[in-house]
């Protein structure tokens, strides 16, 4: 079973509607190839997520992929973040949205958008739960 796949069923399977837990994920990205897969952000953000009472994160990895191109895992979370599944990403900082600040700042304006909290661990005033802009469900 792919990744993705597995990803979204575990989404589904912890569910967020009707419930009062967020389910909670991380993305990660990097260019060029990390053979180690980051492990020293996962491990950072996973402790994190911990320390602030949330779920076990899923973990979307774009990795090897410039910021310029297409980002299967980033396509994905958003998709999960639509329809709710995810509530919470917790990255180590915009730029692993893009390396162009305003780019960046446009894809973290969508999750907000979307009604997913974002915990960045670049900024501490924003490595709690930061509301979401849109609607809460």
């Amino acid at each position: 079973m792919d990744t993705q796949r597995r990803q979204t069923q575990g989404a589904r399977r912890s569910g967020t509607r009707g419930t009062r837990c967020p389910n909670s994920a991380i993305y990660l990205r990097c260019y060029p190839f990390d053979a180690g897969c980051m492990r020293s952000h996962q491990d950072t953000l996973l402790n994190h997520a911990e320390q602030l009472g949330l779920p076990i994160p899923l973990l979307f990895l774009d990795n090897g992929i410039p910021s310029s191109r297409p980002r299967p895992a980033l396509g994905h979370l958003m998709a999960l973040t639509d329809e709710r599944l995810v509530t919470v990403l917790l990255i180590p900082g915009t730029f692993v949205f893009s390396l162009y600040d305003a780019a960046a700042r446009a894809i973290a304006a969508r999750f907000a958008g979307a009604g997913c909290r974002l915990v960045d661990l670049l900024h501490p005033r924003k490595a709690a739960l930061i509301p979401a802009a849109g609607p809460s469900h």
